[in-house]
């Protein structure tokens, strides 16, 4: 009696599995259809080449790089989105470096002339915010998270600070002791820190909360010794989510190299920028993937080769080469970069658009 009883459960545990997969390759076959959107016949989606086909498309498929974030000018227009160029307005003004802040909800925008003016749109309607002296020198930082303060640096002797709310400058921190311009770079909105270095004797970086107005210092270390210092620095970008700062030596002096150290003191990364024969420089940095461009010079070939480095630990990239003549411009997020006229970028090897006269100054 139990053995026909265990029969009886196995037939059963047997039909249920067969309706199971039966179900399944049903649900599986409704996703299928043929180029002219019709469904494939059962016995052609049977066939072993098809099945393989219909398992292989259902696998990770590459994600092209999204061109759609993409801000860029061109004949005296402000646009989004170079493959369908969407209208956002006519700017009148030379913009200075080609750089947009666009403000994190996408209402704002601003940017600096050539002639020291700062100019920020809102409701498609430029104003004129401040006209800086000739002899001071401006940075925008960056807008604040908030949507309303956009940070300033401004260096006249020495380096301020200065927040700007709707009409109101506010000068926040001041007397600043940097040679160089910029006085700092922060790819990402501002959410709770600036960082910047000061120069008076050695150089040190002051990690500054925007909140709390507490500041916290860092060491620009050169090497595993903390007392190793150096007097002088280019400086390349801080990450405030991932809590990275990335600076250079100057030219000129040795050893010629390329650091980057956490907020934690911690020094994560020296890259050698002069090699025998070979010259590397920074391009650019995109805080999503922590991974820094560069671009190496040999002396001895005619090309360049184009390569990213994490931020964060050893992991090397190579992209590819470009001409010796080339320039090569690293866009502010996104993964992209310019070569000359064409958009690439480092998550997708193959991938490139012709930009024509378009000047990418910004991506979402």
């Amino acid at each position: 009696m139990s053995s026909q009883k265990n029969k009886l459960n196995n037939l059963h545990l047997l039909g249920f599995f067969l309706c199971f997969i039966t179900l399944n390759i049903l649900v599986f076959y409704q996703l299928f259809v043929d180029e002219k959107y019709y469904r494939i016949p059962p016995k052609v989606f049977l066939n072993p080449k098809t099945l393989k086909t219909a398992i292989k498309s259902l696998s990770a498929q590459k994600i092209p790089p999204d061109i759609s974030r993409v801000f860029f000018l061109e004949n005296g227009g402000f646009y989004k989105n170079p493959l369908h160029p969407e209208p956002i307005i006519n700017i009148k003004h030379d913009i200075y470096d080609n750089q947009v802040f666009t403000s994190p909800q996408n209402d704002k925008l601003a940017f600096l002339t050539k002639n020291n003016s700062l100019i920020i749109i809102k409701d498609d309607k430029p104003q004129i915010i401040k006209e800086f002296p000739e002899n001071q020198t401006v940075q925008i930082i960056n807008w604040g998270q908030n949507n309303n303060d956009l940070w300033l640096a401004i260096k006249q002797e020495n380096w301020s600070i200065v927040k700007l709310t709707g009409e109101k400058i506010e000068v926040i921190k001041k007397n600043i002791v940097f040679p160089n311009t910029p006085l700092t770079k922060n790819i990402s909105y501002i959410k709770e820190k600036i960082v910047y270095p000061d120069c008076r004797q050695t150089c040190q970086f002051m990690i500054f909360d925007i909140n709390t107005n507490a500041t916290q210092e860092i060491p620009a270390l050169v090497d595993n010794n903390p007392d190793t210092r150096i007097k002088d620095l280019l400086f390349a970008f801080y990450d405030e989510k991932s809590k990275l700062i990335a600076y250079q030596r100057v030219p000129g002096d040795e050893p010629f190299k390329f650091y980057v150290v956490g907020f934690d003191k911690t020094l994560l990364q020296t890259i050698n920028l002069d090699l025998p024969e070979k010259q590397i420089e920074f391009v650019g940095y995109y805080p999503e993937s922590q991974e820094m461009l560069f671009v190496s010079k040999n002396s001895q070939d005619k090309n360049q080769e184009l390569f990213a480095y994490k931020a964060n630990k050893p992991s090397l990239k190579i992209l590819g080469k470009i001409g010796n003549n080339q320039t090569v411009e690293a866009i502010s997020s996104g993964g992209f970069y310019e070569v000359d006229n064409t958009l690439k970028n480092i998550f997708d090897k193959d991938f490139g658009f012709d930009l024509g006269d378009k000047k990418i100054i910004s991506v979402l």
